[in-house]
């Protein structure tokens, strides 16, 4: 049971007891208990979100309302208009407000209402805020515009979010073309100078925040028909913070902001966590997804709950729709490929796909570039790539290579090839020596050595004698060889040869031996195919074994004319003689 029902039961159950005066001490003291017992932890950032439902508003229809949802106490909590904001504020007639203590029993929403109700009609549009008081006596206050359905000239966004020193362009859309020009005002002065529809504001700083009018007459404006927005400026640029604004911010996921005084992330409606990583799913908001969206009576109930409920948050965050709807009246759905409050936020599901449009989850993988679970939310860390991150580069000088493809900037760094860099080349080294070639492989790298080097960096001359170069059973020699070429021209080794073989490999046949086949002395030649008798004089024959008188002769003249012609010359015939008779040569007399 709710507190706040609990300390009015308590006050009835007392005063037909006791006089007013007792019972006015007693509801005193409760009011005290339950201040106490509901006191938020953090007064300087308390948490309370202002509802407002139905923010385009039908004169024709029923009210509408402000809901400021909150664990403080409802009776610090007030209600108000701005003034001067849409009609002229003297008319308002307070009389038309209606407010209840406690928002609605079947919300089930801390808090209180304020409501609008019909017969207000036009005083209905403008600028509101919720107002809560802190326990130091401060007071914190929330804004949030309403406008008419049948505006001629309507915002793009109900409100628009700078940080400063950026420019902005306040746009406004109108049903019909605009050729007189329009006029724009900002917390209701006029400004002079523009009459489109596009307001640019160029640097803006925190005093261009504010509610912003536009339309085409005075007549449209004095009958609530004008276009209006709050424009919001975060007090420090982009991704700063600090009194300084020199803090860097934290990444805030999913159209969190970063909160200027103390660099927290102020979380968009429906997510939650300290970097806005986690989203509360369909109807739910609050800092811890706390509370749901239930319109049974409206035929809205489940995913469609949040329709037509604006979410306001104290500044910088000002208003938006739950996540998954969009439009000035919070209505449209989310397209596909788009997510969050205010469809702000893009998919990143891979092929494409659409994602879950109130929590941004994929059905399957992240897309090329994206990572962290289903809701593929964190950019690729440097040097990762590809469907979730999951492919790694190496550009050179650690520059970080394109977080889609994995393509570098420059060259890859050293040790790496392909066109993403992440090919390991284990071959940039050149390990291999003596002229081998470096191949790489899935888990380093190979030597193709030439023929005449081994190893795995090709760094031994190749042992001659394994395998066992000669053939037919003779043995081999390893010779020290002094450089490579000895190796290529075969200096490395020798064959010796068993009987019957010769050449460098013992591969020839040697016929000659080991019988020398020519008889009488004959000297045997062999090749590869046979072998040839090279017979003495008076021998022929293929193995010397036929005489050869005709030899025997020619071989005896061939010697007898020299002789011949000594004793000629010399007239000597002794020697002659006996030469004649001994066949043989003698020295002759002198």
């Amino acid at each position: 049971m709710a507190a706040t029902t609990v300390f009015s039961q308590f006050c009835s159950r007392f005063r037909p007891r006791y006089n007013a005066r007792m019972a006015h001490r007693w509801k005193l003291l409760a009011l005290i208990i339950f201040g106490l017992a509901t006191r938020h932890t953090s007064d300087a950032h308390p948490e309370v979100t202002l509802v407002n439902e139905y923010p385009c508003i039908d004169y024709l229809t029923g009210p509408t309302y402000l809901k400021c949802v909150t664990d403080h106490p409802p009776q610090r909590i007030s209600f108000g208009r701005e003034t001067n904001i849409g009609l002229n504020y003297e008319r308002f007639n307070n009389d038309l407000w209606r407010t209840r203590e406690f928002i609605f029993p079947q919300l089930d929403w801390p808090g209180s209402m304020f409501t609008l109700v019909r017969i207000a009609q036009d005083f209905r549009i403008g600028s509101f805020f919720t107002e809560l008081q802190l326990d130091d006596g401060s007071t914190f206050r929330i804004l949030t515009v309403k406008m008419s359905k049948f505006a001629p000239i309507k915002p793009v966004t109900i409100r628009q979010r700078a940080n400063v020193g950026e420019n902005v362009t306040i746009q406004m859309l109108s049903q019909e073309p605009e050729e007189r020009g329009v006029y724009w005002r900002r917390n209701e002065e006029l400004m002079l100078g523009t009459r489109t529809l596009n307001l640019t504001l160029n640097k803006v700083t925190t005093d261009s925040c504010g509610v912003y009018e536009c339309y085409r007459t005075n007549s449209e404006r004095n009958t609530a028909l004008q276009g209006i927005t709050r424009l919001v400026v975060r007090a420090c640029p982009g991704g700063k913070w600090g009194a300084d604004c020199k803090q860097d911010c934290p990444k805030c996921y999913n159209g969190g902001i970063c909160d200027p005084e103390n660099g927290e992330c102020i979380c968009a409606i429906g997510f939650t966590g300290p970097t806005c990583e986690r989203p509360c799913g369909a109807r739910k908001f609050g800092r811890s997804c706390q509370h749901q969206c239930n319109r049974p009576n409206f035929n809205a109930d489940g995913d469609d709950a949040c329709k037509y409920f604006v979410f306001c948050l104290p500044d910088p965050y000002g208003c938006s729709c739950n996540t998954g709807f969009k439009g000035l009246d919070c209505t449209e759905a989310c397209k596909d490929g788009t997510f969050g409050a205010g469809c702000t936020e893009t998919c990143h599901c891979l092929d494409d796909v659409p994602c879950n449009r109130f929590t941004g989850a994929c059905p399957d993988q992240c897309a090329e570039g994206w990572t962290e679970g289903p809701y593929c939310q964190h950019e690729c860390d440097p040097g990762k790539f590809g469907v979730n991150c999951e492919n790694t580069c190496y550009c050179e000088d650690d520059v970080p290579c394109n977080r889609f493809n994995g393509s570098c900037p420059g060259a890859c760094a050293p040790g790496w090839t392909g066109p993403a860099c992440q090919v390991r080349d284990y071959c940039v080294s050149k390990p291999c020596q003596n002229g081998g070639t470096c191949v790489n492989r899935d888990d380093g790298y190979s030597c193709n050595c030439t023929s005449w080097h081994v190893g795995k960096h090709c760094e031994t001359l190749r042992d001659a004698c394994n395998p066992n170069p000669c053939r037919n059973g003779g043995t081999c020699e390893v010779l020290q060889a002094e450089s490579p070429s000895a190796v290529e021209n075969d200096d490395e080794h020798k064959c010796h040869c068993i009987a019957g073989y010769y050449g460098l490999y013992c591969e020839r046949v040697d016929h000659c031996e080991p019988d020398n086949p020519c008889l009488h002395g004959g000297t045997c030649t062999t090749d590869w195919r046979s072998y040839v008798c090279h017979c003495p004089t008076g021998f022929a024959g293929v193995n010397c074994a036929d005489e050869d008188p005709a030899a025997e002769e020619e071989h005896f003249m061939a010697i007898l004319a020299p002789l011949l012609a000594v004793v000629v010359v010399g007239g000597g015939t002794t020697g002659v003689c006996y030469f004649l008779k001994k066949k043989n040569v003698i020295t002759p007399d002198r």
